[in-house]
């Protein structure tokens, strides 16, 4: 008997040994593939900001912000207070710069144009991949090659009832995106920073 416990102790033994080395793996394995999320979302980041368009920027701060505040309950007033920071600085950014801030680039123009030709053709569109022909006959002095917006080139080309309806599924998924994303979700976390930055 005691040769037979003896056997059994030292079997346990090896096996806390074993579960401990296993576990010492797995951390490092779990650090390494954050080190490389880290590194991806370094990147895509520093992508965005060398494409120098203002709504990619922007759209990638809001969606770090969404992440924080969906994963990490302790730091909301201050990411609220971030966002309203944020905000107020945006505001008077563009009451100093009378607009120009975020209307370059011939966007007034544009959206006013797509206004028109959706105006004209409010329940099928002009068909696909007909935005630019469409704004450039509305607006002969110009040169567009689309809407400055993926929202109204959507509804030039397809027309307000398919409009509506990606409106309609994009609002669906952001809802349940972000119900997940509070459930700390990572995958809906995901999801709901690419729908937002969409």
């Amino acid at each position: 008997r005691s040769v037979a416990g003896v056997a059994r102790k030292e079997q346990r033994g090896r096996n806390r040994a074993g579960a401990g080395h296993h576990g010492d793996r797995q951390g490092k394995h779990c650090d390494v593939r954050d080190m490389l999320r880290g590194r991806l979302v370094g990147l895509a980041c520093l992508g965005l900001v060398l494409t120098f368009s203002r709504a990619g920027i922007g759209a990638a701060f809001l969606g770090i912000l969404i992440a924080l505040y969906a994963t990490k309950p302790s730091l909301r007033p201050r990411i609220l207070m971030v966002f309203g920071v944020g905000v107020a600085a945006l505001l008077v950014g563009v009451l100093l710069s009378s607009g120009k801030m975020v209307s370059g680039f011939g966007r007034p123009r544009a959206y006013s144009t797509a206004f028109e030709v959706i105006d004209s053709n409010r329940r099928f569109g002009v068909g696909p991949g007909r935005a630019a022909d469409a704004l450039n006959a509305a607006f002969p002095k110009s040169s567009f090659r689309h809407a400055h917006n993926f929202w109204l080139t959507w509804w030039v080309e397809a027309g307000t009832v398919a409009f509506l309806s990606v409106l309609w599924i994009s609002i669906a998924l952001i809802v349940k995106s972000l119900r997940g994303a509070l459930d700390r979700n990572r995958y809906s976390v995901a999801a709901l920073i690419a729908l937002v930055g969409f």
